[in-house]
């Protein structure tokens, strides 16, 4: 299985296609976090800490994690080799969670940087305060889990289109009502149940929680969940297809 998580890592950065999207990304996140003069500039914030980059992450990751995650399947089903995959003694189970830790995998090199920009900020801050790492701990912690539910939506998405560009598009579109749209719904009610309720469906309130440095058991075991019935589903997804 750790095989073909690596053979699609290295098949990824075997074509400059991965190179122009992993480096686009790093560009414009720092661009918006040092030098347009928005509110995601780190430098715009009185307490000059992460929050900008919590707040840019999850219009950047709608966008990126799609991209990665559209030709997992896709391409192998247009190249005609996830019959031979499946003729390996791996079995769906594991092809699916392989294909998604491979991009999950590429998902969190894209956070490697975030050092960089951590130093940064710490250099500049007065020598009598410093960064709240908890804080960014805790915000780190929100981006890996919400990185992880995108990347399962995009390998589910795979497995439904052969064609990449469609694969892209709904993945697009599902990562963004799942992390919007519960709450633009909550939003519409007057009643405060219905609108607790449709808000704990979506991501956003589970990730702007912990990216403000509040970690519960009930943000955990909801990311967990979630991702537990995407990869399954992805799984039987596969197996019909198979079948």
């Amino acid at each position: 299985m750790w095989a073909l998580v690596k053979k699609e890592i290295r098949h990824y950065f075997s074509h400059p296609t991965g190179y122009l999207l992993l480096g686009g990304y790093l560009i414009v996140n720092g661009l918006f976090l040092w030098f347009f003069d928005t509110s995601f500039n780190f430098l715009n914030q009185g307490f000059l800490d992460f929050s900008p980059f919590f707040e840019l992450s999850p219009f950047l990751f709608l966008i990126l994690i799609p991209a990665l995650g559209m030709r997992s399947f896709s391409e192998e089903k247009a190249q005609g080799t996830l019959e031979l995959l499946l003729t390996k003694p791996l079995g769906h189970r594991k092809l699916v969670v392989s294909k998604f830790l491979g991009v999950f995998s590429l998902f969190l090199l894209t956070l490697i940087p975030m050092g960089l920009h951590a130093l940064a900020l710490d250099f500049i801050i007065a020598t009598e305060d410093s960064i709240a790492y908890g804080h960014l701990l805790s915000g780190l912690l929100a981006v890996i889990c919400l990185g992880g539910v995108f990347s399962a939506i995009s390998i589910v998405t795979s497995l439904l289109f052969q064609n990449q560009v469609s694969a892209f598009l709904s993945a697009l579109f599902l990562c963004f009502i799942q992390f919007y749209g519960w709450g633009f719904l909550a939003n519409l009610s007057a009643s405060s149940f219905v609108f607790s309720f449709f808000s704990t469906l979506g991501i956003e309130s589970h990730y702007s929680d912990m990216s403000r440095g509040i970690i519960s058991l009930e943000d955990l075991i909801y990311f967990f969940g979630i991702l537990f019935v995407l990869l399954h589903l992805g799984i039987a997804i596969s197996k019909k297809q198979q079948g």
